[in-house]
């Protein structure tokens, strides 16, 4: 028998023996052994394909080993080395629902009202209100609340006067500035119930009514030297759709006018841009003679702010067409009416001239001063003793408590400044007379005919996305509307029809329409908290929580944008990713990019109807934001997880894992930005 190589056998002794010979690859039958599995098919038993077998076909070693796959992946063979069992991943599943169901608010709980509590905070509130804006606390705040299960709060905090240094009290008399447009208007639909607007009603022209000569009228608007004075109705004025500037913060080049207005940004020719900051003149050169004695002997009648306006000198218009200072509507004619911002009924505009108007209006209708029409209408009607004009020195003797009115960083009423300029915007009121009309307007008592109030809080088709009526804003919530007063001095009153919920408050300064916001934000916020209504009204979020919102979200960009860098750079390089670091970037990508979607949808949303910014979202809105948040709060815990598994287990690249820690720290930042905004 022929004898082969020492160590090595025959296939026939091979076979002999009981050995499969694998005659396919002869090379490698000596050193591969097999067993017979069922149906004759030969399975390994795992031993070494180098094993050798002695010369009586007993295997040197057959030592069992490990296999390894053909094309090893040392990142792969390290990912399922270490989840062995999944215990790894077991828990971080675990961590990741405890933390999901740590952040899902109760909608589901019922909180318990605490009228104590409640006062507390709204009490707290009131001294941040003044004192985180003036430590001194010279200036002021009040807040006063109705609503239901017969609950009522009434606070101020503060100094009332700077003159006097008396503290402000609910019973001090405040300026409510646009406020009373809603009391001008009241005073136009009684007229109209009464027909003294004649046979076209709300939609007869000023021509028609004979308000004004008509001279005058065909010159009051004007654009590209047409005339469409004689366009405008009683309704565009009462809206805000007559095209007309506003002469205290616009001027013949810049539209300043916004809603509400505000003492900020007065184009330089307006009504506040000359008589406020004329330099020799102006604001500051009143205080100075009349607080400081400076210089001496100054005389405060010398001042611009000092100037008793009148609404409208006819005569003084006919024998000076130029003459600024002769009265209000004089001024508007002096150039402004030449450049109207838009046909009548054609735009909204915020503009006083509307009012000042109507004010011209009402006098030429009832043939009596204005004061006396609100006095014998409204005032002395609902028993508002508290409440009343303030214009041309008349009307001292309804002064009880007044409280400074601040603007330009000066006390008005301290300061001796005549207001006489704002006319019908003059109205001074307190907290409970402020209760009674908005209350009484709501249940039609000021009208003869529940429809003239439907007519009253009509909103305009052409204006619908601003939800501005006549002389207030109507904004549809819980089955019901808000009615809304604003004041540009940071007055504002909300009447809840659905909650039977009257807010009123003020901050007192023309330069305080931010603060107004915030301080009315936390006020909804509290009755929020409280379990008194529920609302969506939130304040403006703070500095801190826009940086970090901002700050995270630009982490978020780079990061993504440094991941397709490297992308492109890895693909040309093939250098592949780690399973966890794909799945963790595409999560990222993923949720970005449905982030973005979402926040589309809602900006086009809010577009439609922008005054929901101050009144909190609409359901449809909500929904989106609320989506968007929980995608947000998903994503970052997942990667959050995913940065701690690859830190702990070391996998991947050191920058592969600082980046996917970085970005999972700023989702979760942003995160959390999104809901200490209010945006839940």
């Amino acid at each position: 028998m022929a004898q082969g190589r020492p160590g090595r056998q025959t296939e026939r002794q091979l076979s002999g023996q009981g050995h499969h010979v694998n005659r396919k690859h002869p090379r490698t039958a000596p050193g591969m052994l097999f067993r017979t599995g069922r149906h004759g098919r030969r399975r390994s038993q795992g031993f070494s394909r180098r094993s050798r077998v002695d010369h009586a076909g007993r295997p040197i070693c057959a030592c069992p080993r490990a296999r390894t796959p053909a094309r090893a992946d040392p990142q792969k063979a390290a990912w399922q080395t270490n989840t062995r069992g999944g215990a790894a991943m077991k828990s971080h599943v675990c961590a990741l629902a405890m933390l999901l169901l740590a952040i899902m608010p109760a909608n589901g709980c019922t909180k318990q009202f605490d009228p104590t509590a409640t006062d507390a905070r709204l009490k707290t509130l009131l001294q941040r209100a003044v004192f985180d804006v003036d430590p001194s606390g010279q200036r002021h705040a009040v807040l006063g609340i109705q609503g239901p299960v017969g609950y009522a709060f009434e606070g101020a905090a503060g100094t009332a006067r700077v003159d006097t240094g008396e503290p402000m009290t609910t019973a001090h008399q405040f300026a409510i500035a646009s406020v009373a447009k809603t009391m001008i208007a009241v005073l136009v639909y009684q007229l109209w119930e009464e027909g003294a607007l004649g046979p076209g009603g709300l939609d007869a022209t000023l021509g028609e009514l004979g308000v004004l000569p008509p001279e005058v009228i065909d010159s009051l608007s004007m654009i590209e030297g047409i005339s469409y004075g004689r366009s405008i109705t009683i309704r565009h004025l009462l809206t805000h759709t007559s095209g007309l500037r506003c002469l205290y913060f616009d001027d013949e080049r810049s539209a300043v006018g916004l809603m509400p207005g505000t003492a900020d940004g007065a184009a330089p020719d307006s009504l506040v841009g000359r008589v406020v900051y004329d330099p020799t003149r102006g604001l500051d050169a009143l205080l100075a003679c009349t607080m400081r004695g400076a210089p001496a002997g100054c005389d405060p009648q010398d001042y611009l702010l000092s100037h008793h306006w009148s609404p409208w000198d006819e005569e003084a218009w006919r024998a000076d067409p130029t003459d600024r200072m002769a009265g209000l509507l004089n001024l508007y004619l002096s150039g402004m009416n030449l450049h109207a911002i838009a046909r009548p009924g054609a735009a909204f505009h915020y503009a006083d001239t509307n009012y000042l108007l109507l004010g011209l209006l009402i006098e030429k209708a009832t043939g009596i001063g204005i004061q006396k029409s609100l006095r014998s209408r409204i005032f002395d009607h609902l028993d508002m003793t508290h409440t009343y004009l303030r214009y041309a020195g008349s009307t001292e003797s309804d002064e009880t408590h007044l409280a400074d009115v601040w603007a330009w960083n000066a006390p008005m009423m301290s300061g001796q400044v005549n207001l006489s300029f704002e006319w019908v915007g003059a109205i001074v009121s307190t907290i409970d007379d402020l209760h009674t009309f908005v209350k009484a307007l709501a249940a039609g008592r000021l009208f003869k005919y529940p429809h003239t109030l439907a007519e009253m809080l009509k909103v305009p088709e052409s204006i619908r996305g601003l939800s501005y009526a006549s002389g207030l804003v109507v904004f549809p919530a819980d089955s019901g509307q808000i009615l809304h007063l604003a004041g540009s001095n940071g007055t504002w009153v909300d009447y809840h029809t659905a909650h039977d919920l009257t807010v009123i408050g003020s901050v007192d300064d023309f330069h305080g329409v931010m603060h107004q916001v915030n301080f009315r934000g936390d006020v909804y916020k509290i009755l929020d908290n409280s379990g008194l209504i529920g609302t969506p009204i939130r304040a403006i979020p703070s500095m801190t929580v826009r940086i970090i919102s901002g700050i995270s979200a630009l982490v978020l960009i780079i990061g993504m944008a440094v991941w397709l860098s490297e992308t492109v750079l890895r693909c040309s390089r093939r250098r592949p990713l780690t399973r966890l670091v794909r799945r963790t970037r595409a999560i990222v990508v993923g949720s970005a990019l449905i982030h973005g979607l979402l926040a589309v949808i809602a900006f086009l949303l809010v577009s439609q109807e922008p005054v929901q910014v101050m009144f909190g979202f609409t359901p449809a809105v909500r929904a989106v934001m609320n989506a968007a948040w929980y995608i947000q709060m998903a994503a970052a815990a997942i990667v959050l997880l995913a940065a701690v598994h690859l830190w702990l287990k070391t996998q991947g690249r050191p920058a592969d894992r600082a980046t996917i820690g970085l970005v999972a720290v700023a989702g979760a930042a942003y995160a959390w930005a999104l809901g200490a905004m209010g945006l839940m």
